[in-house]
């Protein structure tokens, strides 16, 4: 694996009590590396929060001239949950999948200060 990637294991639960840890280690990837990926094989539970977060990371990647990709197979409860509040069109536990087919995902806008 190239030494500019740095790989962020999101473990548990993503959801508001949980943010604030998983964002340090998201932004330390970041002063670590230029292209972080978000992998959510061990991803017990996601909440919109979680989502936002991952929203977020990607903004704060595009603006700094960085990369943020998810990665790793997805849970299935994250997956259906994914699906069902409409940030996908259908179930996909693929995070290479996912990252791809996230609504507005890949053209998140650049101009909002308050990102990962």
């Amino acid at each position: 694996m190239s030494d500019k990637i740095k790989v962020v294991n999101l473990v548990g639960e993503v959801v508001l009590s949980t943010i604030p840890d998983h964002r340090v280690r998201i932004e330390e990837a970041f002063k670590e590396r230029s292209t972080v990926l978000a992998s959510l094989s061990q991803v017990e539970d996601i909440d919109l929060f979680g989502v936002q977060l991952l929203y977020a990371a990607r903004r704060y990647a595009k603006r700094t001239n960085k990369e943020f990709y998810l990665t790793g197979e997805v849970p299935e409860l994250v997956a259906r949950r994914l699906h069902e509040t409409g940030f996908v069109d259908t179930v996909i536990r693929d995070g290479r999948a996912l990252d791809r087919s996230l609504h507005e995902f890949g053209s998140v806008p650049q101009e909002d200060s308050n990102d990962a």
